[in-house]
């Protein structure tokens, strides 16, 4: 499925300077979404496509890209040329007839993190981090072993996936990554457009971090689609007096409100199934792993359709 789309979207080759007797950039696409699957390195890749001989023929696959090949194409995806793969999956779903609309077309927006570091995730048998034996020296001499208060640093920010859900198949129509802590409110404009171009809604739902009079206009007076959102309570008895944000405050439709927990179980299922890890170290690279997630994700849903 990530060949069908990446064979419709990506170019043959990522230059005209690349050897042409090798794996093409759709081939090597669809083994960097294989490897997100796997919850591999780009090694571990090489060495399951070694390993198994029908996954060569369903690649159409000549010779098994080594981990530089598969290395250089991670680096020469763009994010427009993610984002392309990621709506040929839309369209794909829509041409099997899986996607509602009319009525029944909703909308749920929503981000959750992950994480960038492996201290968590290493196995026991490893040998622990020096901050980890110091704490370990600290506590058998009695010592307070508690967490000395630091300086934020940049590198304790963390991957955000911010999407727009179809609440019925729970396919992703839009997706962004971000380095977080970030406002959500800002990310709303882009996920609504970019969504309503692939397949218009009837009804948004999005929790109270992207509430603002502006995003709920742009659902109400620019798309045509009924926007519902959780109102923050106004702070020391202040009045609001924008009406699209007045009239929610005063009554929210729980049970459309209730819709929204899609986006949850989204979240929930894939994290599950494919882990919280982003293995990346640098942020480009790390963006490109949380776009290929989405990729991954809409892709497993036709294989299982």
């Amino acid at each position: 499925m990530a060949l069908a789309a990446a064979q419709a979207t990506l170019p043959q080759y990522s230059s005209k300077f690349s050897r042409h007797d090798g794996c093409t950039l759709p081939q090597l696409a669809a083994c960097l979404v294989l490897r997100a699957f796997w919850r591999t390195s780009l090694r571990g890749a090489q060495a399951q496509l070694e390993d198994s001989r029908d996954l060569q023929e369903a690649l159409h696959l000549s010779q098994v890209p080594d981990h530089n090949a598969l290395w250089r194409a991670h680096q020469a995806l763009s994010e427009q040329q993610l984002t392309r793969l990621k709506e040929q999956t839309v369209r794909l779903a829509d041409k099997a007839r899986m996607l509602p609309h009319g009525l029944h077309a909703k909308l749920s927006a929503d981000s959750t993190g992950f994480t960038s570091s492996r201290t968590s995730h290493s196995p026991s048998h490893q040998k622990p981090t020096r901050y980890w034996r110091a704490r370990r020296k600290r506590k058998r001499a009695g010592l307070r072993v508690a967490r000395a208060k630091k300086q934020p640093k940049k590198s304790w920010h963390y991957p955000k996936w911010t999407v727009a859900i179809d609440c019925r198949t729970h396919l992703i129509l839009a997706q962004m990554a971000r380095r977080g802590p970030f406002p959500d409110v800002q990310d709303f404009a882009p996920l609504a457009l970019e969504s309503h171009t692939l397949r218009p809604s009837t009804l948004v739902l999005a929790d109270s971090g992207f509430e603002s009079e502006d995003n709920l206009k742009l659902c109400e007076q620019w798309l045509g689609a009924r926007a519902v959102m959780r109102i923050k309570q106004p702070r020391h008895g202040a009045q609001l007096h924008t009406p699209y944000r007045l009239a929610l405050l005063r009554h929210l439709p729980q049970a459309l409100y209730c819709q929204r927990n899609a986006s949850e179980s989204s979240f929930s299922a894939d994290k599950r199934r494919f882990g919280d890890l982003i293995p990346a170290r640098s942020w480009a690279a790390r963006q490109r792993d949380v776009l290929l997630r989405g990729i991954l994700h809409n892709c497993a849903l036709l294989m299982s359709a």
